[in-house]
């Protein structure tokens, strides 16, 4: 019964950002949408391609993840969103980043001081932000310790 619960609850999730998104006419999903609400619909968003016109905030799905453009750009073929920090974020379903409800942590993620991730079973805290608005990393806390991360345990 708790599946079942649970399934409803992410249909009607998807189904609320759709529609938010029909509503406002908007191109760029990520202008209208929160990061939950972009993963939510997943499904639903245009596979990243190359020729393409990309404008900030625009979302594609990439390799199975979901990404928004920051940066306008025409997508070449070594252009891809895991490989173009300064073009594409990662986005990832929303997590508190605390203790209780640490953010799992991902190659080019935007990570956020003071806030916690989890990688294979380890906690990190962020100590370092470089832009105030988080910084996106292309690599896990593991090999930033001591430079943006702490080990929690």
């Amino acid at each position: 019964m708790l599946e079942v619960k649970r399934a409803v609850f992410k249909h009607n999730q998807r189904m609320k950002a759709l529609e938010k998104l029909c509503l406002s006419g908007a191109y760029r999903a990520g202008e209208i949408l929160d990061e939950g609400e972009l993963y939510s619909i997943k499904s639903s968003l245009p596979c990243w391609r190359e020729g393409v016109k990309y404008e900030p905030l625009c979302a594609v799905t990439y390799d199975s993840r979901v990404y928004k453009c920051i940066q306008a750009h025409t997508s070449v073929s070594s252009w891809v969103p895991t490989d173009t920090p300064t073009l594409w974020e990662l986005v990832v379903p929303e997590h508190e980043g605390s203790l209780r409800d640490p953010v799992p942590a991902m190659d080019g993620l935007r990570y956020f001081k003071d806030k916690y991730y989890l990688e294979n079973d380890t906690l990190y805290l962020c100590v370092r932000d470089d832009t105030g608005d988080g910084t996106v990393l292309y690599t896990l806390p593991s090999t930033l310790v001591d430079d943006y991360f702490v080990i929690v345990k």
